[in-house]
């Protein structure tokens, strides 16, 4: 199972990985959080062009002379979906 919400959402609704392995003891509970679990923007959604213009990518794509642009993709989620790891 593969959840990308902030921390905690899955808890507060009665999903988290304890919860469900009751129902399913060999469930492989996958999260991706953008900032984390812990540390100061644990709470803050992160959404693929906030990583981009976060991470300094945006300040390199475009049109000179133009606005930042996020890149033609969501690179972002991508790399998340490679990165991510199940809780076992």
């Amino acid at each position: 199972m593969v959840e990308n919400f902030r921390p905690d959402v899955m808890e507060g609704l009665g999903l988290g990985p304890e919860a469900l392995r009751v129902l399913n003891p060999r469930l492989v509970y996958c999260t991706i959080s953008g900032f984390g679990r812990d540390g100061p923007y644990r709470r803050r959604p992160a959404y693929d062009q906030i990583a981009q213009g976060m991470a300094g990518l945006m300040s390199v794509t475009g049109e000179p002379g133009r606005e930042p642009m996020s890149v033609g993709t969501s690179i972002a989620d991508s790399i998340a979906g490679f990165r991510a790891r199940g809780v076992i």
